[in-house]
């Protein structure tokens, strides 16, 4: 505090102990608010100018600071933000106030407004903030810098504008002095500013919240992204360094990266032991039988389980109103389904590039046999074809005589119909053949008839009785 400053508050103290008066009007504290506002404001403004440990807000487009019986707060708040517009929210008693601020400041209409409210409605209060902040935003481009000063006010004012802050994700600030025993208020001179960071930030309730929405809703990158932050950031960085991990192993389980998946895998396996936070056991048991569905992925990419995992990657998108992916998804699962058993029929059989030698030893036959059950089914002449896809692997198992095409109800040319039928469906949609939408009703169809004869091979080929039971241990958490 300067020479000058401590003079003035030397005075000022005598002026609200009524050793001395300023104009001889009003009560001593009275007077000594005037002689502070005439006498002492200036010297505090300037020294704000001249402090080279301003606190850096960055460029403020707009300050929302609360004022009551003391608004020299907002008068410094505002020489230490410099902001673009003012908004000065108080109650009826704090018209004077108001005009002192206006006129200390000297700032034109465009650049101040003034907002009355009734201090005990914090409805009120956070209704101004918004239509504030609505205001200040439909005039940018890009999001403006909006600051909440807490300072002024009745405490209860103060705890609205917080949670208004809260609400709307905008930082704070305090005008914080040392302080004074004579008169129980900051001492004049020894004010600075202190920036708050939105408390839902500052602890992480808010964002962790936010991180299990965005997990929930199966946006697995941005949930990745906000949980690392959180790890660094949060009161409870063990927990958020879990859904961080979660999150990370379903993006690359829902892409289906082979690449990266192993290695994440690892990762949530050994976090699922952090000593730091443990998943309630519901959660814990499912994400490890997920880790094991995983691993055995891994050992044999090309197995049943990627049948299983086609069929998963659908429902995920089907509840994501993304249907037309599901669809698609649907379809490899059936696809995968029976073009793997037709390879496993034979040793090197690929159905990408078939070798009919593997699969018969009187190639005439058994091509004329295709012929004949493929023009039934496809209602037209056909030939062994060069790369084969979900029907034609129905129709030459059907042509080799395989047992799994009873067991899964596809052994009579009514069944491989009806299959061809719902084929044609996908095949019209947008990420098939055609250009048509995938609708609610063909969605649902092939959801149930894929799921049905994937419970029927399970039951036949596994000896497990209740594939759906399986299949919910394996969807993604929604929750940790």
């Amino acid at each position: 505090m300067t020479d000058a400053m401590q003079r003035m508050a030397l005075r000022y103290r005598k002026i609200y102990d009524a050793e001395e008066t300023y104009d001889g009007l009003g009560t001593p504290a009275e007077q000594a608010s005037k002689f502070k506002r005439a006498e002492m404001v200036p010297l505090m403004v300037d020294r704000i100018r001249r402090d080279p440990d301003k606190p850096d807000m960055g460029e403020v487009d707009l300050l929302i600071s609360l004022s009551g019986f003391s608004p020299e707060t907002t008068v410094m708040a505002y020489e230490y933000l410099q902001p673009k517009r003012l908004l000065v929210i108080g109650t009826e008693q704090a018209f004077d106030g108001v005009d002192f601020i206006q006129q200390t400041l000297r700032l034109t209409a465009a650049r101040f407004e003034w907002q009355c409210v009734n201090p005990a409605d914090p409805l009120e209060i956070y209704r101004e903030v918004k239509t504030a902040v609505d205001k200040a935003t439909s005039r940018s481009d890009t999001r403006p810098n909006i600051i909440i000063d807490i300072t002024g006010g009745k405490k209860v004012m103060s705890a609205s504008a917080a949670l208004a802050a809260s609400q709307l994700d905008l930082p704070m600030c305090y005008v914080e002095g040392e302080a004074d025993p004579w008169t129980k208020q900051s001492a004049p001179g020894t004010e600075k500013l202190i920036p708050l960071a939105n408390p839902t930030r500052l602890f992480g309730d808010r964002e962790m919240d936010r991180a299990e929405d965005l997990l929930r809703h199966g946006s697995f990158g941005a949930a990745f992204d906000l949980y690392e932050h959180l790890s660094q950031t949060s009161d409870r960085p063990a927990r958020a360094r879990f859904g961080r991990d979660l999150a990370n192993c379903y993006k690359a389980w829902c892409d289906f990266d082979s690449e990266h998946l192993p290695e994440r895998v690892a990762v949530l396996r050994k976090r699922l032991v952090d000593p730091g936070y443990a998943p309630d056991a519901v959660v814990a048991d499912h994400v490890r039988a997920q880790l094991d569905f995983l691993e055995a992925l891994g050992e044999d990419p090309g197995g049943p389980n990627l049948t299983l995992n086609f069929y998963l990657m659908g429902t995920h998108y089907r509840s994501q109103e993304r249907d037309e992916f599901a669809l698609l998804l649907y379809y490899r699962t059936l696809e995968h389904l029976l073009c793997r058993h037709l390879e496993e029929r034979a040793p090197g059989f690929a159905c990408d590039k078939p070798d009919w030698a593997l699969l018969s030893e009187d190639k005439a036959l058994f091509e004329q046999r295709y012929r004949d059950l493929a023009q039934q089914v496809y209602q037209q002449p056909a030939e062994l074809p060069r790369r084969i896809g979900l029907t034609d692997a129905a129709v030459l198992l059907n042509v080799l005589g395989d047992e799994v095409m009873t067991a899964l109800g596809l052994d009579e040319l009514k069944a491989l119909r009806h299959l061809r039928g719902i084929v044609e469906g996908r095949n019209r949609s947008m990420l098939a053949h055609g250009t048509a939408n995938v609708d609610a009703e063909l969605i649902r169809t092939f959801q149930t008839y894929v799921l049905q004869l994937m419970r029927r091979y399970w039951s036949s080929q596994f000896d497990v009785r209740d594939l759906p039971e399986t299949i919910d241990k394996l969807r993604f958490v929604r929750r940790i």
